[in-house]
């Protein structure tokens, strides 16, 4: 079965194939990777939002397809951002953020990853991945930089996530985990057509 990867982003492409490594393809799916006009998102929490994406996504290709959801849910603001990362990160800038969840009642912030998949367009799949941290305040020269990794901390590995990030130790944590349970689903489905 072909799977189609839906993403104008060339860094999340580029780590779903690095992720995946062939391993669909030893569970006897092909995939092939696609850019589609930007999808319109609606008022929604992470799993509203990705289940429509997946399914506006499939209606567009009229294939099965998975589709990179990224939220930020914050403690202190009841979940917000969530789904709407984005724009948060764009306006608010890495000092922003800071300031604004700083001054919450909990520095607390969980980014997530989620896949969606579909193979019919009514029925989709949900796989996420999500990280605790907690809000630190942006390095001098990087508080107007687009990139919410800046001002949070692994509570795992007890650094900063975009210094994670640039040095591989934690790099793709949250797509790692989302992504290790797309392809458990993905076996056990290989698996149920081969014992057929």
């Amino acid at each position: 079965m072909n799977l189609i990867f839906v993403s104008s982003n060339e860094k999340k492409i580029s780590t779903f194939l690095e992720l995946t490594n062939n391993k669909l393809i030893s569970l006897g799916f092909t995939l092939e990777v696609r850019t589609i006009p930007e999808l319109p998102e609606i008022q929604g929490n992470c799993q509203e939002v990705i289940i429509d994406k997946t399914i506006q996504a499939y209606n567009y290709l009229k294939a099965p397809c998975i589709v990179d959801d990224e939220s930020f849910l914050c403690d202190g603001l009841n979940g917000f951002p969530g789904p709407y990362l984005k724009d948060f990160e764009a306006t608010l800038l890495a000092k922003g953020i800071y300031d604004v969840v700083s001054n919450s009642k909990s520095l607390i912030c969980y980014p997530q990853v989620s896949y969606g998949l579909t193979f019919n367009g009514k029925e989709v799949f949900v796989f996420q991945g999500k990280i605790k941290a907690s809000i630190i305040s942006p390095r001098e020269g990087y508080e107007n930089i687009k990139n919410y990794f800046e001002v949070l901390q692994s509570e795992e590995f007890k650094d900063r996530l975009s210094v994670l990030d640039e040095s591989n130790k934690g790099k793709f944590i949250m797509r790692k985990e989302a992504l290790e349970k797309l392809l458990i689903f993905l076996s056990d489905i290989s698996n149920n057509n081969i014992n057929k």
